[in-house]
């Protein structure tokens, strides 16, 4: 998906959430958006997702103002994964998975639809669970059951706001590994806020850095995350480590 963001403000009051944000996305590309707590990843992958509506600027999906698209075509270009995901306590993650389909069901779930989902099931490894009930599952098993959920939608963006944040190491890289692979095989795109920097150093073909509300820099992980960026946007010394494994960021100590 071809994505462009132009002058994208929010205001909660006297305080701007976000400031001037602007920024375009290719087909096939997956970018991280980083900073500190608060600096506005959230807010702006929900703008993104039409989940909040920004004071100014514009969202343009595939050449689209998003605000010009009915729900059900949002829901049928966008799966997006928030850090909160509401559920229904008894319904089963087989159930859950399935409503991804939703915005493509007309009359009656087809049997491409249900391969669909087996497919989203089996890309996240949690086909054994397809019985289980949500409340059964541990956090980081419910994550995974609504990143399926977004696969099934078989959507051309994929948003997601700290997906690895409920998941061990393995699993952490796991997500982000195939993930990375459906966006590139779907020629999709995907925008993902990240804490962690290494992970969106490895996973990412862009970074765009934020900081209190505004885009301190933005680019290709090698150019936007150096030891400068993390000191000034994180206050943290930090250096970059080369291995046989690739580049790698070491934080040393809060610059005092």
């Amino acid at each position: 998906m071809k994505i462009k963001i132009e002058g994208l403000g929010v205001d909660y009051g006297a305080h701007k959430a976000l400031d001037d944000v602007s920024f375009e996305g290719n087909p096939g590309e997956v970018i991280s958006v980083i900073g500190p707590n608060g600096s506005g990843k959230s807010t702006l992958i929900k703008c993104i997702a039409q989940v909040h509506r920004p004071s100014r600027g514009t969202v343009c999906l595939n050449d689209r103002d998003a605000t010009s698209m009915d729900p059900n075509e949002i829901a049928r270009l966008i799966g997006y994964v928030p850090q909160n995901f509401h559920y229904l306590f008894f319904s089963t993650v087989m159930e859950t998975v399935l409503l991804g389909r939703k915005p493509h069901i007309k009359w009656r779930i087809s049997p491409h639809d249900l391969e669909v989902v087996q497919d989203a099931l089996d890309s996240m490894n949690i086909r054994a669970y397809a019985g289980k009930f949500m409340d059964q599952l541990s956090g980081g098993e419910k994550q995974k059951v609504y990143i399926a959920r977004a696969l099934a939608q078989e959507p051309e963006l994929f948003l997601f706001d700290e997906p690895t944040s409920n998941l061990d190491l393995k699993h952490q890289i796991e997500v982000l590994e195939i993930t990375r692979k459906l966006t590139k095989s779907r020629g999709a795109s995907m925008i993902v806020a990240l804490h962690d920097l290494n992970l969106a150093y490895t996973y990412s073909d862009a970074v765009i850095v934020l900081n209190k509300g505004r885009i301190y820099a933005c680019g290709k992980p090698v150019d936007v995350l150096t030891p400068a960026t993390i000191q000034a946007v994180y206050g943290v010394e930090a250096m970059i480590v080369e291995s046989d494994f690739g580049r790698h960021i070491v934080p040393l100590k809060v610059k005092t």
